[in-house]
């Protein structure tokens, strides 16, 4: 149910005239200026560089980008904090933006907003750390059926 509490997050907003909104996981450990920073590059979306406590990517290039460098436009950003204006939202008003489905993951949505002329930026300067790893449902379920999947066929045999 996570895309519907997003869905309610920037209609309500969009409601009550808010101009920007904030979406931020709990494991997330943001410094007291971090939005505030954010907001003054005054671009649509935006997100910080999200790094990991354990030090590792996990595949992710987010992680690993320069830092200090400014403004990074990119084609889609983790969702572990993101502050967009809620005009971004705009064409989305009547039918929701966000899915909760398995496989709606970073990729489908930043490409639903660059449909409607909205690319995400990066701010180099600022770094945020998440306490967990990320999950990739969607691809934790699909190695796990090829593994099961592997299992049968190799055992069948026997």
């Amino acid at each position: 149910g996570i895309g519907t509490m997003r869905n309610k997050s920037y209609m309500k907003a969009l409601l009550e005239g808010y101009e920007y909104l904030c979406y931020v996981d709990n494991d997330v450990r943001p410094l007291q200026d971090t939005l505030v920073r954010l907001m003054h590059r005054m671009v649509p979306v935006i997100s910080p560089i999200v790094i990991y406590a354990d030090g590792q990517d996990h595949g992710l290039g987010l992680p690993n980008m320069e830092r200090n460098c400014g403004l990074a436009m990119v084609g889609e950003v983790v969702l572990s904090m993101l502050v967009c204006q809620t005009k971004v939202f705009l064409p989305w008003a009547l039918v929701p933006f966000w899915d909760n489905a398995i496989g709606s993951d970073e990729s489908l949505h930043f490409r639903r907003l660059a449909m409607a002329g909205h690319r995400p930026f990066v701010d180099t300067d600022v770094v945020v750390t998440a306490v967990r790893p990320p999950t990739f449902p969607l691809k934790d379920k699909i190695l796990e059926r090829q593994s099961a999947t592997a299992w049968v066929r190799n055992n069948a045999r026997d």
